[in-house]
């Protein structure tokens, strides 16, 4: 902070371009509609996902493992635009491994925060409605694109706590 007061005072006009030119940068990776996305900046964030990817136990990265929800309605979107069979299958997998496991509570209804191991069987146990709400949708929007009922069936059933 200190080098950067200083260079406000010694070097505005240089501080002040480099603003301008990151501001026009971004200006330029952005597109005129609200979201939407470069099918470049898309296909980074698939290889993303892609690379992070538990192929054994479904989710991303190693324990603790959260559902993340936004991330596996950002892969159906992706499946969507590229017709990318390993997004779906990604979404898939994470879905069904969650609901085999531990973090749902098959007799309560709902999921956990997150799993303290990778396979989803060690829940924290701690339920947040948001969490839920968000894993509805993509369960949901899952069971849209693929017609398989095993999707519709949880936040159907158990509804409201999904």
């Amino acid at each position: 902070m200190v080098q950067i007061s200083g260079l406000w005072k010694s070097d505005r006009d240089r501080l002040s371009a480099i603003g301008e030119e990151l501001t026009a940068k971004l200006h330029q990776e952005s597109t005129n509609s609200p979201g939407n996305l470069s099918r470049d900046i898309l296909d980074k964030a698939f290889r993303l996902f892609d690379k992070t990817f538990d192929r054994t136990y479904g989710g991303f990265g190693t324990a603790p493992k959260f559902p993340t929800p936004h991330n596996l309605m950002l892969l159906l979107r992706y499946w969507k635009k590229t017709k990318n069979v390993q997004a779906l299958a990604m979404v898939e997998e994470t879905l069904d491994s969650m609901h085999r496991g531990g973090i749902y509570d098959h007799i309560g209804f709902g999921f956990s925060r997150y799993s303290t191991d990778d396979k989803w069987l060690v829940p924290h146990f701690e339920k947040m409605l948001y969490d839920n709400a968000l894993l509805a949708i993509a369960y949901l929007e899952t069971y849209q694109i693929n017609k398989n009922s095993r999707f519709a069936r949880l936040p159907e059933k158990h509804s409201p706590m999904f």
